[in-house]
């Protein structure tokens, strides 16, 4: 899998891929690979779907312009046609599919639904049974 780093590599947005885009990111540095990536985050958004003019930075426009990225490996919702702009038509795109109750589990303890909102001090078995 790591070959096609060097080609054109995605990886969108999912519960759980922390460890796997750490591991990306360093083989990308060890190799020299251009990442896009996000100034402030290691998301772009959770909630919207990904725009190619949400990369803000002084030499994206030139690396886009001249295909040079060859990863994507933030948080992102898909866009297929934004993902090509900055990869290329031949990008690779791969993910990660996690059972979707421990996604939800994943997501509650993310958000810290315990400590906020209407299930306030809520346990997540009682916030589920809500």
């Amino acid at each position: 899998m790591l070959k096609l780093l060097r080609e054109h590599f995605f990886l969108p947005f999912c519960s759980d891929r922390s460890t796997i885009q750490n591991i990306i990111l360093r083989y990308c540095l060890e190799e020299e690979l251009n990442v896009v990536m996000n100034e402030k985050s290691h998301i772009f958004s959770d909630t919207a779907v990904f725009q190619a003019k949400s990369v803000k930075s002084d030499w994206h426009g030139d690396y886009a312009r001249r295909g040079l990225y060859n990863v994507f490996a933030m948080h992102a919702r898909f866009n297929h046609e934004a993902f090509s702009s900055l990869l290329g038509p031949s990008a690779t795109y791969v993910t990660i599919l996690r059972d979707p109750a421990d996604a939800f589990e994943s997501i509650y303890s993310y958000y810290n639904f315990r400590k906020q909102g209407p299930f306030k001090d809520h346990t997540f078995e009682q916030f589920v049974k809500e």
